[in-house]
C-alpha cells in the first residue's frame, strides 16, 4: 500500500558514497539520510520501523531495484535515519546483482519487477529515481516520499572506467617510448621528477623519501621474514595496538564515564546541572535577569520588578501636575479596611474609620437621621401614618367630646348623620358641623 507523506513532515539529505575513486574498487552501495518529524514538530524516534527503497526509471514506469531495512529502531535517533542502499534485504532483481549496476548506462537492457524491459537512451545519460517508504507501526501506516532523482554522482562507478586498465589509472602505466635510454650496466631510478638513467651500484642506492623511491628501513613495530612486513602488536610503547589492549581502556568509547561539564556515559551524556532552577522567568510586571558564565551556560537566574525612574518617562511630570501626590493621606486611605457601613472621615491630620453613629455625630445629626421609616415604635413616620392621623383626633368621652373624623365638602355632599365624633366642613356654606350621631349641628 503507497500512500502520499502527508501525516509527517520530512528533512532529506542524500549523500553519495559513489564518488570517483580512480585508484580503488568502487562500492557497491549508496548513503541515504532523512530526518523524519511528527506533524507537531517532535522528531520521530520510533523502537521499530520499517523501510522500503524503490529505484525506478528515469519515467518511473519500470522499478529496476526493490530492498528492505526491517525493525530499524529510531530511538534516541531526533529522527535521523542514515542506510547504506544496496546492503538491505533486496526484494528485486534476483540474482547476484549489485545495487551500483542499475545505474550503468552501457548494460543494453533492465528487467522490471513489473514484466517488461528497460534500455538506457541512446545518449547513456539517463538518470534514475529513489523512492522511499517507512512504517512506524502506527494507524498511519507506509508514508511514501516524493521520488528523488538521483544524478551524476552515482554514475561515477562507471564513469572512471574509460580512463582505467583492468582498474588501474592510466597515470599508472608507462610507455616504453617515453623511457630513456640508459648506456653501459646504467639502471633506471626516479629522481623526484622523472625517470632517469643512474650507474648501477651502491651509489644507486638512496633513501626513499616521500616523493621518490628507494631504500626503506624496517622500522619499530614493524618485523620482516621471508619478504613479508608485518605488523608487531603489544601493550608496550612503540607496539601497535589490537583490538583489545587496555591502552584504549581511557580512550573514548562507548560506556566510559563523561567528565569536565558532561555527565553520564557515551556516546550519549549529558550536560552537567547547573544550579539555575527550571522555570519561566519574566512576567508583565517583570523583567528577567540572568548570568550567562565564559562557557554560555546559565549560571543563575531571577525575575526582578519592572521600575522606571520619573525621569525616563516623557510627560509623566506634566500629565501628574493636577492630580494629587501620594503623600500621608493617600497612604491613610490605602491602609483603611472596607468595613460594612462604615465612613471614611478626617480627624484633622489623618484620614480614618468611623461608624455610622460616629458619622451622624460628625455631622450634627440627631438620633433621627439612623432611625428607619415605618409605623412600629423606633421608626420615623411617613406622611400617612396612622400615629399622625391619631394624634389629631380627640378619644375623649362623652358625647360632644369625641373627634372621630374629618371631611369637607359643598353643602350637598353631606353625608347622612348618624356617626357621632364627624366633624364636617361646608366649603359652600363656609359652616362647620358636627354629627352628634341625631343631627348635623353648626359649631
Amino acid at each position: 500500500m503507497v500512500k502520499n507523506v502527508s501525516s509527517y513532515s520530512l528533512f532529506l539529505a542524500i549523500c553519495l558514497s559513489l564518488l570517483a575513486m580512480r585508484a580503488y574498487a568502487v562500492p557497491n552501495s549508496l548513503s541515504f539520510q532523512t530526518k523524519i518529524y511528527r506533524p507537531d514538530g517532535t522528531a520521530l524516534e520510533a523502537a521499530s520501523v520499517n523501510f522500503r527503497f524503490t529505484t525506478v526509471d528515469p519515467t518511473g514506469t519500470c522499478i529496476l531495484h526493490v530492498e528492505d531495512f526491517s525493525n530499524v529502531s529510531m530511538l534516541s535517533s531526533t529522527g535521523l535515519a542514515v542506510f547504506n542502499l544496496g546492503n538491505g534485504v533486496k526484494v528485486f532483481p534476483a540474482g547476484a546483482y549489485t545495487y551500483t549496476n542499475i545505474f550503468n548506462n552501457l548494460q543494453p537492457s533492465f528487467l522490471c519487477q513489473g514484466g517488461g524491459s528497460y534500455s538506457p537512451g541512446v545518449a547513456r545519460t539517463d538518470n534514475r529515481k529513489i523512492i522511499a517508504q517507512f512504517h512506524d507501526g502506527t494507524a498511519a501506516g507506509w508514508q511514501t516520499l516524493p521520488a528523488i532523482d538521483v544524478n551524476s554522482v552515482p554514475f561515477a562507478n562507471y564513469a572512471g572506467d574509460a580512463e582505467k586498465f583492468a582498474g588501474y589509472l592510466v597515470s599508472d602505466f608507462l610507455r616504453y617510448t617515453t623511457l630513456p635510454i640508459c648506456a653501459g650496466a646504467d639502471v633506471l631510478t626516479f629522481n623526484g621528477t622523472a625517470i632517469v638513467c643512474a650507474a648501477s651500484g651502491a651509489a644507486a642506492a638512496v633513501d626513499a623519501t616521500a616523493v621518490s623511491k628507494g631504500i626503506v628501513q624496517i622500522g619499530a613495530g614493524l618485523n620482516i621474514a621471508a619478504g613479508v612486513v608485518s605488523v608487531g602488536y603489544g601493550i608496550a610503547a612503540g607496539t601497535a595496538a589490537a583490538g583489545n589492549d587496555p591502552r584504549f581502556a581511557a580512550a573514548l568509547q562507548s560506556g566510559a564515564a563523561a567528565g569536565g561539564d558532561l555527565s553520564g556515559t557515551y556516546p550519549n551524556p549529558t550536560l552537567v546541572n547547573t544550579a539555575v532552577t527550571a522555570a519561566t522567568y519574566g512576567s508583565a510586571t517583570q523583567v528577567a535577569a540572568f548570568t550567562v558564565d565564559a562557557k554560555g551556560r546559565l549560571t543563575s537566574a531571577s525575575s526582578t520588578a519592572i521600575a522606571l525612574p520619573q525621569a525616563q518617562v516623557t510627560g509623566l511630570v506634566t500629565d501628574l501636575s493636577n492630580k494629587q501626590p501620594l503623600d500621608a493621606q493617600l497612604t491613610d486611605v490605602a491602609a483603611l479596611l472596607p468595613i460594612t457601613d462604615n465612613f471614611i472621615v478626617g480627624d484633622g491630620s489623618n484620614f480614618i474609620l468611623k461608624t455610622p453613629a460616629d458619622a451622624r455625630t460628625s455631622l450634627g445629626l440627631g438620633g433621627a437621621a439612623v432611625l428607619n421609616v415605618g409605623t412600629a415604635a423606633g421608626t420615623v413616620a411617613a406622611g400617612n401614618d396612622s400615629r399622625i392621623v391619631n394624634s389629631i383626633l380627640n378619644f375623649g368621652t362623652g358625647a360632644g367630646n369625641v373627634i372621630t373624623s374629618f371631611q369637607s365638602g359643598n353643602t350637598a355632599g353631606r353625608p347622612v348623620f348618624g356617626t357621632d365624633g364627624r366633624i364636617y366642613f361646608d366649603t359652600q356654606a363656609q359652616i362647620i358641623y358636627r354629627d352628634s350621631g341625631t343631627a348635623w349641628v353648626a359649631i
